[in-house]
């Protein structure tokens, strides 16, 4: 009889122990104060007045709860996604930004190693020159301060990133990544070259002389290995006219009327 008793006792021991962690207590509330003890959260919340968050409970076997935090009028910000029972982050998307106070800390030290690095100093010559076309702020989907230097299509990106990765750190800077983010992507390029080829094949008069009477034409333009364009102007299946294209010059140097 005793031992039935005891091992009902270790039964229901066994069971207890294998309770999944998310059926523990722990309320709404708590698990978004949790979350915001958490670096970025600590911080970064501080740039965004009268944020709102909500969390829910997931169910699933290692006590996730999911937190999503918006702005005031109803932005999403920031999630995250918490154990409370293990008072563990695991993963979030937060890419806050800093203070005014962080900023006014860290801009001079950010300015001051951008202007001695010698990668910086081949590229641009003396930064100083660009001082008063430079801005800084803090990028946080990549942990780094930005650089950016205002010079029209020649614009420059930097980012500096300090040894902690929060706006609060503010030793061993070292430099990421320099970027140029008015070039265009390749697809973007190509595009442009071909409104442009397109253009100056319309502007030949005796192009448009030939498109002047017809509706709905579409253009088309390919370019040869020899750096020529070729510019078809077509109306559904038939072919209207067509024009050699020289982009370097501008000039359109023959065209054929089928």
């Amino acid at each position: 009889m005793k031992l039935r008793f005891f091992g009902l006792i270790s039964l229901i021991l066994l069971c207890v122990a294998l309770i999944p962690v998310s059926a523990q207590e722990y309320t709404e509330q708590q698990v978004i104060d949790m979350t915001t003890s958490f670096v970025p959260f600590s911080y970064g919340l501080q740039t965004v007045p009268g944020w709102k968050a909500a969390a829910y409970n997931t169910g699933n076997v290692y006590g996730i709860w999911r937190v999503q935090f918006w702005s005031s009028d109803g932005e999403e910000i920031a999630w995250a996604n918490i154990a409370p029972a293990q008072k563990r982050l695991y993963n979030y998307e937060a890419p806050f930004g800093s203070t005014e106070e962080q900023r006014n800390a860290a801009e001079p030290l950010v300015r001051a190693y951008i202007q001695s690095h010698p990668d910086v100093i081949a590229l641009l010559g003396d930064p100083m020159a660009y001082n008063d076309a430079t801005y800084v702020e803090y990028n946080g989907w990549v942990k780094a301060w930005g650089v950016w230097i205002e010079r029209g299509d020649d614009s420059v990106y930097i980012l500096v990133q300090f040894k902690g990765q929060t706006p609060d750190s503010l030793t061993e800077p070292q430099l990421l990544e320099i970027g140029f983010p008015n070039i265009p992507s390749y697809a973007d390029w190509q595009t442009n070259q071909q409104d442009e080829v397109k253009t100056i094949a319309f502007t030949q008069p005796e192009v448009a002389a030939a498109l002047r009477d017809v509706t709905g034409w579409q253009a088309e333009a390919v370019r040869q290995d020899d750096g020529l364009w070729n510019v078809t102007f077509s109306a559904g299946e038939t072919k209207i006219v067509s024009a050699l294209v020289k982009l370097d010059t501008r000039e359109t140097l023959k065209w054929t009327i089928p």
